[in-house]
Parts: structure tokens; sequence; C-alpha cells
């Protein structure tokens, strides 16, 4: 045993590793449209090296737009590297949209259509002992159904008390229709060890997604927060939906949503 503890130790060498870190800075998009009125937000920003820290640069001076084929929206950039529509746009279900953005004589573009989403009739919460014996540990369940036709994607998005609990990226659920299609969706579990006490105020958003916007969070959380085994993939990199080498995603979703107030 000591023998081949020395030899664990002792045989070491130094490699470096070739990143192929390039001084292009690649465009990063973030952002979608939905049927709400509001000031739809794109996020514009550049690609760092691999040992870089800090924020992302953000790519200011682009022309955004986005159109149904019909109208098209001006997006106006109301600080560095973030693009809005006017506060009355809404998107119109059945419609695509496409982005397009003028950036640094390169033109990126990226299309989705706006689904339908079904209505969520009830949410309630049951206080969880099984996670640990804590009162404020609390499992959140929603009554919903899912639209018959197989293909669609959904994501929920929890908040509460005007924040998304936990990581930005994890805080929220995500699926397919493989196994529901059709089928009327009662106590489904939105979160299973929600921290919360009586009297915060919890806010549920229902969302219908593309299939590529699946596919990018699903490969975002498999890169991020689903790691950290020892026999986690290599990593990769995340799908994008911009077009002209460009990184990120850019989605039409239908937005439903419901609320309630913890009561004891």
């Amino acid at each position: 045993m000591l023998a081949l503890t020395f030899g664990l130790f002792s045989c070491t060498e130094d490699i470096d590793f070739d990143l192929n870190e390039s001084e292009e800075e690649i465009l990063v998009v973030e952002g979608y449209i939905t049927n709400e009125a509001k000031a739809h937000t794109i996020n514009l920003s550049l690609s760092g090296k691999f040992y870089g820290s800090g924020e992302l640069p953000k790519a200011e001076g682009a022309t955004v737009t986005i159109s149904d084929g019909t109208t098209t929206f001006n997006l106006t950039e109301n600080e560095p590297g973030v693009y809005q529509t006017a506060p009355t746009v809404a998107g119109e279900f059945g419609k695509t949209y496409t982005l397009n953005i003028d950036f640094r004589g390169q033109t990126y573009t990226s299309s989705a259509t706006l689904r339908d989403v079904p209505e969520m009739t009830e949410i309630w919460v049951e206080q969880n002992y099984f996670l640990a014996t804590e009162d404020s540990l609390y499992t959140v369940f929603v009554n919903t159904y899912e639209k018959a036709g197989k293909g669609d994607y959904y994501m929920w998005k929890l908040y509460i008390n005007g924040s998304t609990p936990g990581d930005t990226l994890g805080g929220f659920q995500f699926s397919d229709d493989e196994f529901v299609d059709g089928q009327q969706l009662d106590s489904l579990v939105i979160e299973g060890g929600l921290e919360a006490e009586v009297g915060d105020s919890l806010y549920l958003e229902q969302r219908t997604i593309s299939e590529e916007a699946y596919d990018y969070y699903l490969a975002a959380n498999l890169e991020t927060v689903w790691r950290g085994g020892i026999f986690d993939a290599p990593p990769s990199n995340v799908p994008s939906t911009i077009s002209n080498g460009a990184l990120g995603l850019f989605d039409a979703q239908g937005v439903t949503s419901i609320e309630m107030v913890i009561q004891e």
C-alpha cells in the first residue's frame, strides 16, 4: 500500500492544453418573444476566453428587429447590449417570428413559431417532511393538461416573492410530451423541497417552448447544473439556434401563469 501511494503521488507531469482560444469575438444571443404585452428583451454579448473572468463584454450598437412576416418590431438599445421592443408588443399564437441582428457588418437570424399554451387550473403546496424535518420545506403542485398531438415542449418557472429559487439555470423545470400526450396532469410536482414560509407568495409560469429551446436548455443543464460526477461525459458545446456562427437562443414562447399565497 505504501509503494502504491508513493507511485500515485510521484508520477506527475505538466501538460499544456491547447484550448485553441481565438482572438475573434463571437456574438452571443439570448432572448424570446411571448404572447404577453410587454417589452421583450434580446441580450447581446461577446464570447470570452476559457480562462476569462467577469461578465462578457456587451455587444453595443447593433440593429435588432423581430418580424412576423407582416409587421416588423424595431428594438431599442436601452442599456449596453440590452435591446427591447415597445412595451405594447405581444406575440400571436400560430405566427412565426424571425429575429434579425445586424452587427459589425454581419447579419444573424433565428426563427421560432409561437405555440398556444394550456391553462393551469390550480396551484397548492404541502409541507414536505421526507426531505427534512423543517416545517419550512414545501412541495408545490399544479393541475394542468397537455394538448393532444405529440411534439409539444414545456417549461415551468416558479417565483417566490418575485425571485426564482435556487440556481438560475436549474431553477426551472422542462419536459416534452412523449409520455403524457393529451392527458390531464393533476398533482404535477413543480418543486419538491421549496424553502418558504406562511405568507410567502408563489407565482408559476407555464410556457410552451420550441424543440430547439428544449434541446438548448437540456444541453445547458448537462454542461453546468447536472455536472460533477466522475462518469460525466466530456464537455461539449451547447447547441445554438442563431445563424452565421453566433451562439445562443432565440425562441417564441406561449406563457400562462397562476399564483397563490401560502396559508397556515
